[in-house]
Protein backbone atom coordinates (compact mmCIF):
# COMPACT_ATOMS: atom_id res chain seq x y z
CA UNK A 1 0.00 0.00 0.00
CA UNK A 2 1.28 3.43 -0.56
CA UNK A 3 2.52 5.46 2.41
CA UNK A 4 0.08 7.85 1.22
CA UNK A 5 -2.88 6.11 1.44
CA UNK A 6 -1.89 4.99 5.21
CA UNK A 7 -1.10 8.38 6.14
CA UNK A 8 -4.68 9.50 4.85
CA UNK A 9 -6.36 6.93 7.21
CA UNK A 10 -3.95 8.04 9.81
CA UNK A 11 -5.41 10.95 9.68
CA UNK A 12 -8.81 11.01 9.66
CA UNK A 13 -11.05 12.14 11.98
CA UNK A 14 -12.34 11.32 13.97
CA UNK A 15 -9.39 8.25 14.68
CA UNK A 16 -11.78 5.04 15.78
CA UNK A 17 -8.75 2.75 15.43
CA UNK A 18 -7.44 0.52 12.44
CA UNK A 19 -6.26 -2.88 11.78
CA UNK A 20 -3.08 -3.41 9.50
CA UNK A 21 -3.21 -6.37 7.58
CA UNK A 22 -0.32 -8.08 5.77
CA UNK A 23 0.59 -10.00 3.12
CA UNK A 24 1.28 -13.42 5.45
CA UNK A 25 -1.87 -13.01 7.41
CA UNK A 26 -0.39 -10.94 10.42
CA UNK A 27 -2.73 -7.90 11.78
CA UNK A 28 -2.10 -5.27 14.13
CA UNK A 29 -4.13 -2.94 15.19
CA UNK A 30 -3.55 0.68 16.22
CA UNK A 31 -5.47 2.28 18.77
CA UNK A 32 -4.49 5.98 18.63
CA UNK A 33 -2.97 7.68 15.63
CA UNK A 34 -0.05 8.92 17.34
CA UNK A 35 1.06 5.08 17.90
CA UNK A 36 1.67 5.22 14.38
CA UNK A 37 4.67 6.89 12.31
CA UNK A 38 4.40 6.14 8.28
CA UNK A 39 7.75 7.11 6.10
CA UNK A 40 8.33 6.30 2.51
CA UNK A 41 10.05 2.93 3.58
CA UNK A 42 8.52 1.99 6.87
CA UNK A 43 5.89 2.02 9.02
CA UNK A 44 6.58 2.00 13.01
CA UNK A 45 4.11 0.88 15.14
CA UNK A 46 4.28 1.79 18.86
CA UNK A 47 2.04 -1.48 19.76
CA UNK A 48 -0.88 -0.38 22.43
CA UNK A 49 0.47 1.43 25.33
CA UNK A 50 0.22 -0.69 28.97
CA UNK A 51 -1.69 0.64 32.06
CA UNK A 52 1.18 3.30 32.47
CA UNK A 53 1.13 4.78 29.28
CA UNK A 54 4.22 2.82 27.98
CA UNK A 55 4.29 0.61 24.79
CA UNK A 56 4.72 -2.63 24.96
CA UNK A 57 6.98 -3.12 21.93
CA UNK A 58 7.49 -1.97 18.62
CA UNK A 59 6.78 -3.05 15.31
CA UNK A 60 8.49 -1.75 11.65
CA UNK A 61 6.43 -2.83 8.75
CA UNK A 62 7.35 -2.33 5.13
CA UNK A 63 4.34 -0.61 3.67
CA UNK A 64 4.56 -2.84 0.45
CA UNK A 65 3.54 -5.89 2.55
CA UNK A 66 0.29 -3.91 3.75
CA UNK A 67 -2.34 -5.35 2.09
CA UNK A 68 -5.44 -3.73 3.32
CA UNK A 69 -6.39 -1.48 6.46
CA UNK A 70 -9.40 -2.06 8.26
CA UNK A 71 -11.59 -0.21 10.84
CA UNK A 72 -11.50 -1.91 14.52
CA UNK A 73 -14.88 -3.37 15.47
CA UNK A 74 -16.49 -1.07 18.58
CA UNK A 75 -15.85 -2.23 22.00
CA UNK A 76 -18.91 -3.62 22.46
CA UNK A 77 -18.59 -6.33 19.58
CA UNK A 78 -20.73 -4.90 17.64
CA UNK A 79 -19.22 -4.33 13.78
CA UNK A 80 -18.00 -0.41 12.63
CA UNK A 81 -21.23 1.94 12.41
CA UNK A 82 -20.73 3.67 8.65
CA UNK A 83 -21.65 7.50 9.22
CA UNK A 84 -24.57 8.89 6.40
CA UNK A 85 -22.25 12.23 7.11
CA UNK A 86 -25.08 13.69 9.68
CA UNK A 87 -25.15 14.23 13.63
CA UNK A 88 -28.00 12.05 15.58
CA UNK A 89 -30.19 14.26 17.21
CA UNK A 90 -30.93 13.11 20.91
Amino acid sequence: MAPSEIIELQKKTPFSGLRIVLTDGQSYDVHHPECMLVSRRVVHLAIYPGADGVPEKNVYLDPMHVVRIEPLPAANGDPPRKSNGRKNKD
